[in-house]
């Protein structure tokens, strides 16, 4: 069994990371429109509220 997702011309899907808890939000919307722009067929990003440890300064907006 292939768990892959392919895209319409049969090759592996590649997605970028946004890491909200590193970057502010208008740095991930110019990262997600630079990875777009790039040729990846989307991004992933955490759905974390908050951030997770002490020394990490940003959380997801929702």
């Amino acid at each position: 069994m292939n768990c892959m997702s392919l895209n319409n011309k049969g090759k592996p899907l590649v997605y970028f990371a946004l890491a909200n808890e590193q970057f502010t939000t208008p740095q991930l919307l110019d990262y997600g429109v630079a990875a777009e722009n790039a040729g990846f067929d989307g991004v992933w990003t955490s759905d974390h509220f908050q951030p997770g440890q002490t020394n990490e300064e940003h959380a997801g907006s929702a």
